[in-house]
């Protein structure tokens, strides 16, 4: 398993300079699975980086594919299907400037 986190600071509208913090893990899969469908799983957190509170709602996708989730009350999100390589997977949620982080799966 592979965890990232990333912090990510910008001007929101409303809250003045905030920040989200997005942790990704990568999961692993059965090599049967990988070799039939050469997908995987992308789980994680999304926080609030300046009062670290979960960010419930936040639309998570992966670019250029109808792979995508809406994040809990806990702040997890989970990914299934995503193609293996590099993918970009982006956060949106009103009140702060959209992310994409770029992960390998």
């Amino acid at each position: 398993m592979v965890n990232r986190m990333f912090d990510f600071t910008w001007k929101s509208a409303w809250r003045g300079v905030t920040g989200i913090a997005v942790v990704l893990a990568l999961i692993g899969f059965g090599a049967a699975d990988t070799a039939a469908q050469n997908t995987g799983t992308v789980t994680g957190l999304v926080l609030d980086n300046t009062v670290q509170i979960p960010l419930a709602g936040a639309q998570m996708t992966v670019d250029g594919t109808p792979i995508g989730g809406l994040v809990n009350n806990t702040g997890r999100y989970l990914l299934l299907n995503v193609p293996a390589g590099e993918q970009s997977i982006t956060a949106q949620i009103i009140g702060y400037s959209t992310q994409t982080l770029t992960l390998t799966v």
